[in-house]
This record gives C-alpha cells, sequence and structure tokens, in this order.
C-alpha cells in the first residue's frame, strides 16, 4: 500500500502545481515561451500524456506547426478562446486524436 500512497499523494501536488501555475500572471510579451506558468503547465502536460498508456502522440511538427500549436493552446490557457474552439482546432488538425485532444481541454485551467 505504501507504493499507492506515494502515487496517490504524487498525483494531488503535481494537481497543486497545475493550480498554482494557472494563477500566475499573464506576460507582457504575449509569446507562450516567456509565460513561465504556461510553460511549466505544458511541460507537466506533455509528462503525464507520455505516461499515459492510452495515450498516442500527436504529430506536432517542429517549427511553425508547433507554434501554432503551442500558440493556442497558450490563448485557450489564458482564457483568449474557449475550450471548445481550441478542441474545434485540435480535432480538424490531428483527427486520429481525440483522447488526447480531450485529455488536454481537461486539464486547461477553469
Amino acid at each position: 500500500m505504501p507504493f499507492v500512497r506515494r502515487e496517490v499523494i504524487g498525483a494531488l501536488v503535481a494537481a497543486a502545481a497545475l493550480v498554482a501555475c494557472a494563477t500566475g500572471p499573464a506576460p507582457t510579451s504575449g509569446r507562450p515561451e516567456d509565460d513561465r506558468a504556461f510553460m511549466g503547465w505544458l511541460t507537466n502536460l506533455e509528462a503525464q500524456l507520455a505516461a499515459d498508456p492510452t495515450a498516442k502522440a500527436m504529430a506536432v511538427q517542429r517549427g511553425p506547426q508547433t507554434d501554432e500549436y503551442r500558440r493556442r493552446l497558450h490563448d485557450a490557457y489564458r482564457h483568449k478562446t474557449t475550450r471548445d474552439q481550441l478542441t474545434e482546432w485540435l480535432v480538424a488538425r490531428y483527427p486520429g486524436n481525440r483522447y488526447e485532444v480531450n485529455y488536454i481541454v481537461e486539464r486547461l485551467p477553469r
């Protein structure tokens, strides 16, 4: 049982970190890379997805495609766009990754 408790405690700590990150102020530059709270949330999200045995890798390419993906996530993270708008864009861009899209959207700050 101690192993299970450590997992539960680890999950609670991660959840608290996500909430703490979500409450940070938005950066003035508007670039996702300059938003430390967002980048912390995104790094944590990517680690959670990588550890999820059900999740498949999303085909996010380097360069402009990655920049657009990150910008759209950032806009939804900072409530500049809605969850529905992000979901619609992600499903259109990554149609075979519905599970991953839902996973991402459900973890956006409310």
